[in-house]
């Protein structure tokens, strides 16, 4: 099941042109002998942050789908979901490092 997870991860990554996170996925290899406990630890994980990932990646596009609207940035409150975007993007990197960090492992 995690397989599938992970592809369809890598599908939204192709799909959001995320290409060295693409690129740094396909490339891991497996991690020799790790405790299965920390195996499970990590792909109990790894579900948990792939979620996120997409919940963060969907807030992300609603924003650029409010940034494409003629006269977002003379709006009153541009600046505050400006301030928004910046942090989905700062949180999805964080959470995708973590997320390869801990596919190596398993």
């Amino acid at each position: 099941m995690r397989k599938t997870n992970t592809e369809s991860l890598l599908q939204s990554f192709e799909k959001s042109n995320n290409t060295a996170t693409v690129a740094a996925v396909k490339q891991t290899e497996p991690a020799p002998n790790i405790d299965p406990e920390e195996k499970k630890k990590a792909a109990k994980k790894i579900g948990i942050l792939e979620k996120d990932i997409e919940r963060l990646e969907t807030k992300k596009k609603e924003i650029e789908i409010q940034m494409g609207v003629p006269g977002f940035f003379e709006q009153s409150n541009s600046s505050i979901i400006l301030k928004e975007y910046e942090l989905l993007k700062s949180q999805i990197a964080t959470h995708v490092k973590e997320w390869e960090q801990l596919v190596e492992m398993v």
